[in-house]
């Protein structure tokens, strides 16, 4: 569980003063299995047609493309040896 405080607030008046605090607890939900067979059992599932994948692959281009990028500059920016 992770408790998270959403607001807090002061309020003052002459005759006293008030603190409110809000919270809510958020429950994560964790796989147990490996993630890495879970990606490949859904690999599988997909080139066999009984589910679609998660990803575009344009989006998978693109992300490939701004990692050669980042590369190519970080090459650009090191001394030579």
């Amino acid at each position: 569980d992770i408790h998270r405080q959403a607001t807090s607030a002061y309020l003052m008046t002459r005759e006293e003063l008030k603190y409110r605090q809000e919270s809510f607890v958020e429950k994560i939900y964790v796989q147990k299995d490996n993630p890495l067979r879970q990606e490949h059992l859904h690999f599988i599932r997909c080139i066999h047609g009984s589910e679609s994948p998660l990803v575009e692959g344009s989006s998978d281009i693109q992300t490939l493309s701004i990692a050669h990028t980042i590369l190519s500059q970080i090459k650009e920016s090191l001394p030579p040896l």
